[in-house]
Formats: structure tokens, C-alpha cells, sequence
């Protein structure tokens, strides 16, 4: 007998792709409904932590913002500076200055903001804020801080109504000349 040589050969047939499918979808649909249990983490247990000494070359900070809501919201970070520089939507960056707001989110479902400083160079205390400006209820508001000594989530906060929070302050002294000690107190 002749085989034919038109005939296709198959490695998978399609009962075995029709598997593979369906695992994919359920291992999408557990990741899905795992989601928000999965960044939901427990608020800290203390108000201030002193991150320790971290070396005076190569200082930067960078803070972020994000929240994953059903509907479009506008929550902003605020940054205020040691010297009282204001980092917002209204003004992301100064002449001059290695700061600026870089990711500024305005009415979406799961929004992201960011503001960098590559070169600290200033000692003194940062004041980190949210505000609501979409004024919805019930926002879930996470957040972080990342420096060249390790990454500082900050506590998740539920944002109602057209209110501003405090929600860190990040205090940087000089110990010497290579050495400055930092401190981030959370409220």
C-alpha cells in the first residue's frame, strides 16, 4: 500500500491543544481572581522605621503611587522638598534640579505615578502626600519608596472624598562627610 503523500502530520492533535487551552484560560482565570488578594498587604506595625546609614555617593529616591480600581479615578502624589519646592501635576520639575514627577496618571481604572530624584544632594525632610482629586469613595492607595539602601513600601491607604493625606515623611542628616543617616516616618 502507498501512503499518501499529501497527508499532514500532526505532533499535537487537537484534543491535546484543546487541554492546553483550557489550562492556560483556568490558570488566567485563578490569577485574575487571585489578584487582589495578592496585593493586599497588611498595614505596618510602626510609624517610623530609621532605614540606617547609607553612603553619601550615589544617593537617589525614587516614590511611587499606584492604585487598581473597577472605575477611572485621579489620585495625585504631592512631593514637598526640603526647601519647599512643590512636585505635583501643577509643576513636575524645576530649573536646575534632578527631581521631577515623571509618571503623572489623570483618570484611569489602575493608574501609576512616579516622582525620581537621581542626585539627592539636600539634607532635611521630604513630605510625601495623596490627594484625591477624582473625590470617589473607597480607594485603595499603594506605595513605595526606593533608594539606593532597599525599597520602603509605605502603609495602604483607603482614599474617600476630595481629601489630602500625609503619607510619609523622609528625613535625611549627615553623620560625616560619606556617611548620612536616613529615616522615613509613616502616618
Amino acid at each position: 500500500m502507498r501512503r499518501n503523500r499529501k497527508q499532514e502530520i500532526n505532533i499535537f492533535s487537537m484534543s491535546a491543544l484543546d487541554l492546553f487551552a483550557s489550562a492556560l484560560g483556568a490558570f488566567i482565570l485563578i490569577a485574575i481572581v487571585a489578584l487582589p488578594y495578592y496585593l493586599n498587604t497588611d498595614k505596618h506595625k510602626y510609624n517610623h522605621k530609621n532605614i540606617g546609614n547609607i553612603s553619601a555617593k550615589n544617593k537617589f529616591f525614587i516614590i511611587t503611587m499606584y492604585w487598581i480600581e473597577k472605575q477611572k479615578q485621579d489620585i495625585d502624589l504631592i512631593i514637598k522638598d526640603p526647601s519647599g519646592r512643590i512636585y505635583s501635576y501643577k509643576h513636575k520639575s524645576y530649573k536646575g534640579i534632578d527631581a521631577k514627577l515623571i509618571f503623572d496618571a489623570v483618570n484611569v481604572k489602575n493608574g501609576l505615578e512616579m516622582w525620581t530624584n537621581y542626585k539627592v544632594s539636600q539634607k532635611g525632610t521630604w513630605e510625601i502626600y495623596y490627594s484625591n482629586y477624582s473625590g470617589n469613595k473607597n480607594i485603595k492607595v499603594y506605595g513605595a519608596l526606593y533608594t539606593n539602601t532597599g525599597t520602603y513600601k509605605f502603609p495602604i491607604h483607603i482614599m474617600s472624598g476630595k481629601v489630602k493625606k500625609k503619607v510619609a515623611n523622609i528625613s535625611l542628616g549627615s553623620i560625616s562627610s560619606n556617611v548620612q543617616k536616613l529615616k522615613v516616618e509613616f502616618f
